[in-house]
């Protein structure tokens, strides 16, 4: 009897991100450059929201994230590559 072989897709999917929920502890100003920082690595902020204090009063922000797969460049990077 015959056998039919399966084709292997020649599709390769997309790499999927990761999101991730951080909570900061610190002012407003301090957890923008944070996610500036974040944002010049290549992760996307997507909200920044107040959250309850800590314990002694400090203020906090619940920050979420998404953050690209293992491998993945950023526009400026690529630039840069095919610049050198």
């Amino acid at each position: 009897m015959l056998r039919r072989r399966r084709t292997a897709s020649v599709v390769v999917p997309e790499p999927q991100w990761a999101q991730r929920a951080i909570t900061l502890v610190g002012n407003r100003g301090e957890v923008d450059r944070i996610c500036a920082e974040w944002q010049q690595e290549g992760w996307q902020v997507l909200t920044v929201d107040a959250a309850v204090p800590t314990a002694d009063g400090s203020p906090t922000h619940l920050v979420r994230v998404a953050v690209p797969p293992v491998g993945w460049r950023t526009r400026e990077q690529l630039l840069d590559e095919l610049e050198s």
